[in-house]
């Protein structure tokens, strides 16, 4: 839906989404084990370096950066915690049988 409003080709920030997922992978072995902020931290820079890519792609188009990079960046960073605790509640549910 974003690629729609934004005007880019879709499937351009599901790239994007892809990469961060590649990202986070990588370092799932470093953050196993850490507190939640140091993952939210990390979380964050993680999203901010693949938001600034794709920002530079579509600078590179002649879309000028716009604050929707920073909107989505707080946005999806503020709700990490809230996601973090419903999948955390729901795999303990899960795993432990009630």
């Amino acid at each position: 839906i974003e690629d729609v409003i934004v005007g880019t080709p879709l499937g351009f920030h599901a790239a994007g989404l892809v990469f961060l997922h590649w990202l986070a992978q990588s370092q799932v072995h470093g953050l196993a084990g850490r507190s939640f902020v140091v993952v939210w931290i990390m979380f964050g820079l993680m999203l901010a370096v693949v938001l600034l890519m794709l920002s530079a792609v579509l600078w590179l188009g002649g879309v000028p950066f716009t604050t929707w990079v920073s909107a989505v960046w707080l946005t999806t960073s503020l709700a990490f915690p809230v996601v973090y605790a419903a999948l955390a509640w729901s795999h303990h549910k899960l795993t432990t049988g009630g």
